[in-house]
């Protein structure tokens, strides 16, 4: 279970002025270490998402859809009787 953000959210980031990251609504994607796909979600407006898996490991890939935001895959592991917590984080390609 996590969140996913995006950033950055502001069109010009100046020093000293916050421009913090910013929940996103995406696909996720759960493959096993071989790249089968165990399962896909989309996480609601304010970026969460839970997604119960047996224990195991696993990687989440963030799916790109509109070719500008993207991020990096996630190894995790899962243990019994726990979520793992996973923070993804969209670069939104604005500089």
């Amino acid at each position: 279970e996590g969140q996913v953000l995006i950033g950055s959210t502001c069109p010009v980031v100046q020093q000293g002025q916050p421009c913090p990251d910013g929940p996103y609504q995406a696909t996720l994607t759960v493959k096993s270490p071989s790249g089968v796909q165990i399962a896909q979600v989309k996480t609601d407006a304010q970026g969460h998402f839970k997604i119960p898996l047996v224990p195991g490991n696993y990687v989440l890939h963030p799916e790109s859809h509109n070719g500008i935001a993207s991020a990096s895959d996630q190894a995790f592991t899962v243990e019994t009787g726990h979520f793992t917590q996973l923070t993804v984080h969209y670069d939104s390609g604005i500089r």
